[in-house]
């Protein structure tokens, strides 16, 4: 069956960085978000996301990508070069990513992924 969800108007319940695994390494960013659909096997998930400035490192245990709603984030990745999001950006994170992120001005983001759930 199709579901719809409107998140629009909606205010998002805190998510703390903590507890997607995540590290703070710089300022107090505050996170809040929520996933609005998963599979049943809970393999495939969908939300969206927002955090206030500051710096966090993240690891990702399984793929996600994001499509950058508002806001401005440079995402430092082991082995690679640095990645500067802002609004109307899509970005991929394969399962296994070293990040630093830094947010810049509030990001608002939703996200996709799969495993590491």
């Amino acid at each position: 069956m199709i579901s719809k969800i409107t998140l629009k108007d909606e205010r998002l319940p805190s998510w703390p960085v903590s507890a997607l695994g995540a590290t703070v390494v710089a300022g107090d960013p505050q996170g809040a978000g929520r996933v609005v659909f998963e599979t049943a096997d809970k393999v495939a998930f969908a939300g969206a996301w927002s955090c206030s400035p500051g710096s966090f490192d993240m690891s990702y245990a399984g793929d996600e990508v994001i499509y950058v709603l508002d806001g401005e984030a440079t995402i430092a990745q082991t082995g690679g070069p640095d990645v500067h999001l802002q609004a109307g950006d899509f970005c991929y994170m394969p399962r296994g990513s070293q990040t630093r992120w830094t947010i810049h001005k509030t990001v608002r983001k939703v996200f996709f992924g799969r495993g590491g759930t």
